[in-house]
């Protein structure tokens, strides 16, 4: 349950705090899912949605598509009997803070040891903005002749946005283009981490499928999308105010008040725009999915058959470790 505690850690509005500037906490909470099982089930989830009372971690948006909330406890006796009446539901989490308080235990004992810590370790804990732009400039260094990191924008709050380019000579005359991104939402730690190790693979492995990706595409990564903690999923100009997005500022999942409104999409539309990437592989963390184009209601092209191919194919190979 190590991803439900990294989906937290940045909800600040709903949770419980002692004072200002004090830590998160959430005791008592409960995270349950329920699951639509027709049209009139979805209509009742998107108004559980709009309770100001619980947290959104993952939306219902159409029928047997799961609905997972956290409730606060004096929710927890009305909200759940009423919610189970509409639809099936099963409680994921019992005691959300025990998690919290466990994990970040092991937190604190990772950053007492990091002193200690090799180049290879740092894949033993969460890194902090600093640390990422750390490693990727040292990364850079080790490997002059394969990396160069560059700067494509700045966030509202003027922090800069990287991205890193790895290419190496040889293979293909006719390169594609492959571009990763990360941290696309603040709470999602561990995508960060997943660009970081795939970033490091490609320069420090020397095996058949490293040199079968480097062979063919030039690799961009952007490991951090989104520095300050905002969400700009929404804010991108395709299918702009669709399903699964609100104009109501106080929203989880506001989409900003005009498409690409952020600055920190509107950078990474003209990298996409300039790059056009062959394969876009963009990381999250909450559940265990793989998602492909397109997840609005506005049409696109794209190969449907192509698409579940290249899913099943990459289900098949994380299977045996997950």
């Amino acid at each position: 349950m190590k991803f439900l505690f990294l989906i937290f850690l940045c909800s600040l509005n709903l949770c419980h705090t002692e004072g200002s500037g004090s830590a998160v906490t959430f005791p008592g909470y409960k995270v349950v899912r329920f699951v639509p099982q027709n049209q009139e089930d979805v209509e009742a989830a998107k108004k559980m949605e709009e309770n100001p009372g619980i947290l959104v971690l993952r939306q219902a948006g159409s029928v047997n598509q799961s609905m997972d909330v956290a409730i606060p406890p004096h929710m927890q006796t009305d909200f759940m009997s009423a919610a189970r009446k509409q639809m099936p539901s099963s409680i994921m989490t019992e005691n959300l803070e025990s998690l919290i308080d466990r994990e970040s235990m092991q937190l604190a004992m990772d950053e007492s040891s990091s002193s200690t810590q090799t180049f290879e370790a740092v894949f033993t804990q969460y890194m902090p903005l600093e640390a990422v732009n750390q490693f990727i400039i040292q990364l850079q260094n080790l490997h002059p002749d394969m990396v160069n990191v560059s700067t494509y924008g700045k966030s509202v709050e003027g922090r800069e946005l990287q991205m890193v380019k790895i290419e190496r000579e040889g293979g293909s005359e006719n390169k594609h283009i492959m571009l990763m991104d990360g941290t696309t939402h603040a709470r999602e730690w561990i995508s960060t981490m997943q660009t970081i190790y795939f970033m490091n693979e490609l320069c420090e492995q020397d095996t058949p499928e490293v040199n079968k990706i480097l062979d063919n595409f030039v690799v961009f990564v952007v490991p951090v999308v989104n520095p300050d903690g905002v969400d700009p999923n929404r804010n991108f100009d395709f299918g702009f105010g669709g399903i699964g997005s609100s104009d109501d500022p106080c929203s989880e999942v506001y989409h900003g008040p005009f498409p690409l409104s952020a600055p920190e999409t509107q950078a990474l539309s003209e990298v996409i725009s300039s790059l056009k990437p062959m394969l876009y592989l963009c990381m999250h963390s909450y559940s265990q999915m793989m998602l492909h184009s397109y997840g609005c209601s506005q049409p696109g092209e794209i190969n449907e058959r192509e698409a579940e191919h290249v899913k099943y194919f990459i289900s098949r190979s994380m299977l045996p470790i997950y």
